[in-house]
């Protein structure tokens, strides 16, 4: 990067398109590491350089702009802004429905982003509806967004109100019901995923629900499909200690009910490991999900004979 900017003091009407480049793919990375905080500062300043470049040569770099405005929606809409991230997704809206060059597919897709993020007040409607224990109300609120966006064009948009609706469904008891809304909501992260790696956390996760919902339906055998989907994602793609850990402790639960405790054992601890240290570094958000590994733990160890090793883990989950 810096030699990009060196470059653009020397000669900035040859090098600029180049850095701006360099700055929207830089965005993109820190996006899918742990630093997404640092994505939007290098994001905003390639969205302004291929600003300035497009009011000088629009034909030229108009798609550029509009690519490097939906990342900036992107990495906002990422942090929890959405109501900022709703700022340059309409300005890519409008940019690519008078660009010449931009196809059908690309005009869709922008406006189906801007129906998602237009859509999140009612996201953060049915948010405030389940913290107060409406959920009755939450169900139906998230059955209308769906219903809204219901189709072929709008799939996109559905993933997150139909994850909510099933979330809902599960507090109040009603597991079979979500089931379908939890598998829609897997197909569609699984369908986003593969033009955009960006999309592999949230597939993880809806993975290690559905997973979970079929445990909790218990379909043990059904269970360990998604689930074994979702550790090879966090093992191999996604870096979430936290989601890698549920997912290894609900994959134990499962080979644990169907009676494969030495695989059981395996999973269990790795998920140990993994949540000890983030126990240690806010115990509030993970010593309880520590205690409930450490005394699945004990269990699988004991259907193995190995008391010695399940009694320490079950002082261990009694001193949490």
């Amino acid at each position: 990067m810096r030699r990009y900017r060196r470059l653009v003091e020397a000669d900035p009407d040859r090098h600029s398109p180049g850095l701006a480049s360099a700055l929207d793919a830089h965005a993109l990375l820190l996006g899918l590491s742990a630093r997404r905080k640092d994505a939007v500062p290098v994001a905003r300043e390639a969205v302004d350089l291929y600003r300035d470049l497009t009011r000088r040569k629009p034909d030229e770099y108009a798609s550029a702009f509009a690519s490097s405005l939906i990342n900036l929606g992107n990495q906002l809409a990422e942090l929890g802004h959405h109501h900022h991230a709703l700022v340059p997704m309409r300005e890519a809206v409008e940019l690519c429905r008078h660009l010449a060059s931009a196809g059908p597919e690309l005009v869709s897709s922008l406006e189906f982003i801007g129906i998602k993020l237009g859509e999140m007040g009612r996201h953060d409607e049915g948010m405030r509806l389940m913290r107060a224990g409406r959920l009755d109300d939450a169900l139906v609120l998230f059955r209308q967004v769906i219903d809204v966006l219901d189709g072929e064009s709008a799939a996109a948009a559905m993933a997150s109100p139909l994850h909510n609706l099933a979330f809902v469904l599960t507090k109040l008891g009603r597991y079979g019901e979500a089931l379908g809304p939890l598998d829609r909501a897997v197909h569609i992260h699984r369908a986003l995923a593969t033009s955009d790696a960006r999309r592999l956390p949230q597939l993880a996760s809806s993975l290690n629900n559905l997973g979970w919902l079929l445990l909790a339906l218990s379909r043990f055998e059904d269970a360990l499909v998604p689930l074994n989907e979702a550790v090879a994602l966090y093992r191999r793609h996604v870096e979430s200690p936290d989601g890698h850990a549920r997912s290894l402790y609900n994959l134990g639960v499962g080979l644990g009910h169907l009676r494969r405790h030495r695989e059981a054992v395996t999973a269990t601890e790795e998920a140990v490991d993994l949540l000890r240290p983030l126990a240690a570094s806010d115990s509030g958000a993970h010593r309880a999900g520590l205690a409930d590994a450490l005394t699945w733990l004990g269990k699988q160890l004991r259907h193995l004979g190995r008391h010695h090793e399940a009694r320490a883990a079950e002082r261990e989950a009694r001193r949490l």
